[in-house]
């Protein structure tokens, strides 16, 4: 301000940094018959609104004005007193200039002996050019700190205005996130393949498990299956001498068995009978045909068990005398379904 104006605690400063806001106001004649005007302190108002942006422990955001000066206060005020950057005790609102000074001054790059000859920096260069963009490579803001920006020009208002943020702990942050992610990468393979190896393991012991099993099953099955050989081999040969024979009748598929003493009965050799029973029918004396169908009959309808005697004609001529004994199964229907004898 050009004249000396009063703070809220009463104390008076010269040229201290301040916010107009003008309106003419006209009479009805459309004629400017005099101007309204508010005052607004930029370090309690629009700075304030410019921290709104602030982030982390280095992210800021401030305004330039076409010149690349400061116009709202700055969270750096107490390093630019540090290096000599700024008047101790002044606000950087109006005092400072957005230029590159050439390096990093905290890390013993000496002050620019004329800082006003400094460029502006990368950002306020785009800004005013109205070159709205960003920057995540890097760039030295006006402490020479390496710094990340996005920035834009606002025509309305006449300003730039750019958030920054320093490299430093932008990276660190990626680099947290980075070294997080590369972690559950890194977990997830190990876990994948722990599970993996583990599932392989279980497959193999499972199969072995299994084969072993198969292995004993098929053992037993052949055992049971000599076994029965046998048995039955002993069963024919028994039957044989005795001139006894087995056979089933399946009523429902017209199919009848016999067992290897029966073929011999009949006079077959063994394996002979094609288990059609027109086939057994047709070795029963003619005469005894019809008595032989007939108790069968009387059979599968009652249930009652089956008891005949009859001849049959074996095919060298020779007649033989049969007695017959069996029984026939019913279902719930009282259809037979199986005979046996």
């Amino acid at each position: 301000s050009d004249v000396s104006l009063k703070k809220t605690d009463g104390d008076t400063k010269d040229k201290e940094a301040t916010m107009f806001f003008l309106a003419p106001i006209k009479n009805r004649g459309g004629n400017v018959i005099a101007a309204l005007s508010i005052r607004l302190d930029p370090g309690k108002d629009f700075s304030r609104f410019m921290h709104m942006g602030r982030f982390g422990d280095t992210g800021e955001t401030y305004a330039i004005d076409k010149n690349g000066l400061l116009i709202s206060d700055i969270r750096f005020c107490d390093q630019l007193w540090e290096v000599g950057l700024l008047d101790l005790g002044k606000r950087s609102d109006l005092n400072v200039y957005v230029r590159d000074p050439g390096g990093n001054l905290f890390e013993r790059h000496p002050l620019p002996v004329n800082i006003d000859a400094q460029p502006l920096t990368l950002m306020a260069v785009n800004a005013i050019a109205e070159n709205d963009g960003r920057n995540v490579t890097g760039y030295r803001d006006y402490r020479g700190v390496m710094v990340m920006g996005a920035w834009l020009w606002d025509h309305k208002l006449g300003i730039g205005m750019a958030t920054e943020l320093d490299v430093e702990e932008a990276m660190t942050t990626f680099n947290d996130i980075r070294i997080a992610f590369f972690l559950i990468v890194v977990i997830t393979v190990f876990t994948s393949l722990f599970l993996t190896g583990l599932l392989l393991w279980l497959e193999r012991n499972a199969i072995r498990s299994l084969q072993q099993a198969h292995d004993d099953l098929e053992n037993q099955v052949e055992e049971r299956t000599k076994e029965l050989t046998e048995a039955k081999d002993h069963l024919d040969i028994a039957m044989s001498a005795s001139k006894m024979g087995n056979w089933i009748f399946y009523n429902l598929e017209n199919r009848f068995e016999v067992d290897v003493a029966t073929e011999v009965i009949f006079g077959m050799e063994p394996g002979g009978f094609d288990g059609k029973f027109e086939s057994w029918l047709a070795f029963i004396h003619p005469d005894d045909v019809k008595r032989v169908i007939n108790s069968m009959r009387i059979s599968r309808k009652s249930g009652a068990n089956y008891e005949d005697e009859y001849r049959i004609v074996l095919k060298s001529g020779e007649i033989r005398h049969i007695s017959g004994r069996g029984v026939f199964i019913l279902d719930s229907n009282g259809k037979a379904i199986r005979g046996t004898g």
